[in-house]
């Protein structure tokens, strides 16, 4: 199967500027935010690899460190920036780099709901990145690694928006690290069988449930194959390319070990993705 390295995980363009009133030119951050969304990675669930080639991080990183240099003392902008720095890292897959700027973000310094809960999975964040794009089977301890992100990521969205950009993005990366345990399990046994269909089902319902049922299901119905680089709306564009992917990746799976289990919730099971 191919889905682990289909559904690599895409980040948001997220917006840097809320929250950092005041400190330095608004031009200045404009500039950053601007450069950082586009070196980041393609909004396509099946092409992720695409945007991330090569060492296009290198010259955003640069430029937020010079940044940092000009505005030592404001605590508030230089926290924000070192999590944009971060992510792009953790993006890139540049491990150590990302986890030496996670590890120097001040949490109490950050203000937006979307920069504290990145914080809080940061080192989920970084391992998910680099081993998605791995097709081997997760081993014993990649299996605890990921069970311990479900947690995590469930104790993070707990304290999010529902709905919010960052609400949506951590739910994808949940939803990604479910399949990719639920494809690397064990069904040799019905009981095994069942708990894995189980959890698939739970999953899914989990991710569908952060999207419109009725505005987002018609979408999908109405755009099996379209790919959005026609699209504008960040909704349309990234979110519910997500989701009908996830869908389709999900009932692959459950087809492959043999499975017809009833999703939920309704719209999901029967919606034709095909």
């Amino acid at each position: 199967m191919n889905i682990a390295r289909r559904l690599m995980p895409c980040l948001l363009a997220v917006l840097l500027i809320t929250g950092l009133g005041g400190c330095a030119t608004k031009q200045e951050v404009t500039h950053i935010v601007a450069d950082t969304n586009a070196a980041f990675v393609s909004p396509y669930l099946e092409e992720p690899k695409t945007a991330r080639k090569g060492n296009a991080w290198k010259e955003p990183v640069e430029r937020i460190d010079r940044l940092i240099a000009q505005y030592p003392d404001q605590k508030k902008l230089v926290n924000h920036l070192r999590v944009r720095q971060a992510m792009l890292l953790t993006v890139y897959e540049q491990g150590n780099l990302a986890e030496e700027r996670w590890i120097s973000v001040e949490d109490n310094e950050l203000t937006t709901e979307r920069d504290k809960s990145l914080h809080a999975c940061w080192r989920y964040l970084v391992w998910w990145y680099k081993r998605a794009g791995i097709f081997d089977p997760l081993d014993a301890k990649e299996i605890q690694k990921a069970e311990k992100a479900l947690s995590n990521l469930d104790e993070t969205m707990k304290n999010v928006g529902q709905g919010s950009d960052i609400h949506i993005y951590l739910g994808t990366i949940r939803a990604q690290i479910a399949l990719k345990i639920a494809n690397d399990s064990d069904v040799s046994t019905p009981e095994n069988e069942a708990q894995v269909q189980k959890n698939l089902v739970a999953s899914l319902e989990a991710y569908a449930l952060l999207f419109d049922p009725q505005e987002d299901k018609d979408w999908i119905e109405n755009n099996k194959s379209t790919d959005g680089r026609e699209l504008r709306s960040i909704r349309d564009f990234r979110y519910r390319i997500w989701l009908r992917e996830m869908i389709k990746a999900y009932k692959e799976t459950a087809r492959s070990f043999g499975m017809q289990p009833t999703w939920k919730p309704d719209w999901v099971n029967n919606l034709n993705v095909d």
